[in-house]
């Protein structure tokens, strides 16, 4: 079986030492459940990146974390553009102040022992090759790798454990974010992950110190590949460099070579609609199983869910 954090987009995340696990299975650590705080972002006209990204770590690490968190920023509701920019509560702080504060949210993160997932994709590439498809097919690929990834680290968590998910309560997309959850990524059949996902997807508002944790990485994520996309000359982000050293993130970069497989695949789906063909029958199988209709939306959630079985 792969594991996720293998990458060559990525850092590795390196796992328990077998001296690790016994220690904390010695000392009895068990912890009741995971919580995961996510996030999105995209380019300042959202045309050409978005990203979504999440942060998984038990309550006594969130705890910590949100202390320092809270100090750092004094009160003020963290958004990593405004921070970076002078919009919103930075408005007025000088450049230095508000970059100088930047780095140290970044390194305070960098500093725990929390597990980030990011993801991101080429918006052009994907309505270059995907024209007719949902309007909200680069969200549906964003959320899903996130949350996969992190149904997996739940999954080999020593004990296994139960995540649970709150996302910003973004109204442009929460009615989306919850029905993908709720009603597909916590049902994929084969999928042997999803047990550890908690039933309901939660959210809360960016009042929240660990929402604007997430808020930070997805802006991260989000400039990973929008500076890919913009230029080939541009270093990493010595933010992004930060959080990369800790072996402890993980990018998906849905580029737009992705999302050309990603149409190889819709297109022989398309093909053997009218015929005979090896994707033909499961996929009617599978509209069947979930009395769905076929149409654009359920081929992407379809392939989506073999790319994942195939390559969780």
């Amino acid at each position: 079986m792969q594991d996720i954090f293998s990458s060559t987009t990525a850092q590795a995340f390196v796992p328990l030492s077998i001296d690790e696990i016994r220690a904390r299975r010695q000392k009895r650590i068990v912890v009741a459940m995971l919580t995961v705080y996510g996030d999105e972002s995209s380019d300042a006209k959202g045309v050409r990146t978005f990203a979504v990204a999440g942060i998984l770590g038990t309550q006594d690490e969130w705890d910590t974390l949100k202390s320092a968190w809270v100090e750092t920023t004094k009160g003020k509701i963290f958004h990593a553009t405004d921070c970076e920019s002078g919009y919103g509560q930075y408005n007025g702080i000088p450049r230095d102040k508000r970059l100088k504060e930047y780095r140290d949210l970044t390194k305070l993160l960098a500093g725990t022992n929390l597990i980030g997932i990011g993801s991101a994709i080429d918006i052009q590439g994907y309505k270059a090759f995907m024209p007719d498809a949902h309007e909200n097919g680069p969200y549906f690929h964003c959320f899903s790798k996130v949350i996969m990834a992190c149904a997996q680290v739940a999954y080999f968590h020593i004990p296994k454990q139960t995540v649970k998910f709150i996302f910003d309560i973004n109204y442009r997309v929460r009615y989306n974010a919850a029905f993908l959850y709720e009603n597909y990524l916590t049902n994929l059949k084969g999928w042997e992950y999803g047990s550890s996902l908690e039933d309901e997807l939660r959210f809360a508002i960016n009042k929240t110190a660990e929402i604007q944790v997430a808020d930070l990485l997805a802006h991260e994520t989000m400039k990973y590949l929008d500076n890919q996309l913009t230029s080939t000359q541009r270093r990493v982000r010595e933010s992004l460099r930060t959080l990369m050293d800790t072996r402890r993130f993980k990018w998906f970069l849905l580029t737009k070579r992705y999302c050309q497989g990603f149409k190889k695949q819709w297109d022989s789906l398309e093909a053997e609609m009218g015929g005979a063909g090896s994707m033909r029958k499961p996929y009617e199988q599978w509209l069947q199983k979930n009395n769905r209709q076929d149409n654009c939306e359920n081929k992407t959630q379809y392939l989506i869910e073999l790319e994942c079985n195939k390559n969780p």
